[in-house]
């Protein structure tokens, strides 16, 4: 046992405890605050922060990207939170950059299976409908050159003539059409051979002479003296890309003069065409 024995009166004491006890409690009560007050703003400027973005960290999860674009008060926010912040926004923005990028792989392949569709279409159009004329054609055509073998005077002659050409050059233009959609779906070949140049351009030129005299107008061939008669190449496409320009030439031309010109300059065959329209 310890004893403590002091000469201090009991009232100066008292007194003495009691002065020092009120700066104490000053002091506890004071910290006390201080630690309440700096919870308080640790809780708002960071837990409150904290959990918003924790919300939208969420919502952004559930596919709602706009959430990462709402503000949060800055009042609320600290340093570390606002970059926090920056980095969800640039975050969703990438997400959204990724999300654009596969619906536009999406649509992409949806527009490449539906133009793949449509080909497939037409072909099966073309097919079908070329199929159902040729028939026909071939039996003008070998009609007509029955009738040429037949006894005609001169101008009959002319006119069956004429038919079979005409008919010959349908043929043609229906297989242009097949061309054309063998072209988009890309199996469309050349097919080099030897053939009658002279009787190509008269074919030609017989064609366009009845599309010019329909509308009026002046058709001239012109063509060197020297041309050889057979040439090596794909005749259809020549005759195709002749007629073509030859025909627009007549479409275009209201009144004048259309021209075709056939010149040999050796290693080059040069065709030239020339309108007045």
């Amino acid at each position: 046992t310890v004893m403590l024995y002091t000469d201090i009166p009991v009232d100066i004491l008292y007194k003495n405890v009691l002065r020092l006890a009120w700066p104490i409690a000053v002091v506890l009560i004071g910290g006390f605050l201080a630690i309440t007050a700096s919870l308080f703003y640790t809780t708002r400027r960071i837990m409150i922060p904290l959990r918003a973005m924790t919300r939208k960290a969420d919502a952004i999860a559930a596919g709602d990207l706009d959430a990462g674009y709402a503000p949060i008060k800055k009042k609320y926010m600290s340093a570390e939170t606002l970059s926090l912040q920056t980095a969800l926004r640039s975050m969703v923005v990438q997400l959204n950059q990724v999300h654009e990028l596969k619906l536009a792989a999406v649509s992409a392949d949806f527009e490449r299976q539906k133009a793949q569709a449509q080909a497939r279409a037409k072909s099966h159009f073309f097919a079908s409908m070329s199929h159902e004329i040729r028939t026909p054609m071939n039996a003008i055509t070998g009609l007509s050159l029955l009738l040429l073998n037949s006894s005609l005077d001169d101008v009959q002659h002319k006119y069956v003539r004429d038919i079979k050409l005409s008919s010959e050059a349908l043929l043609k233009i229906i297989n242009d059409i097949l061309d054309s959609a063998k072209m988009e779906a890309g199996k469309l070949e050349i097919t080099p051979a030897d053939y009658d140049f002279t009787a190509m351009l008269e074919n030609i030129v017989t064609i366009v002479e009845v599309m010019a005299m329909e509308k009026d107008l002046q058709f001239r061939f012109e063509a060197d003296s020297n041309l050889p008669r057979f040439q090596f190449g794909d005749a259809e496409r020549v005759r195709q890309v002749l007629l073509n320009l030859l025909s627009n030439a007549v479409k275009y031309t209201k009144k004048g003069v259309v021209t075709f010109r056939v010149v040999d300059e050796g290693a080059t065959m040069v065709f030239e065409v020339h309108d007045s329209g």
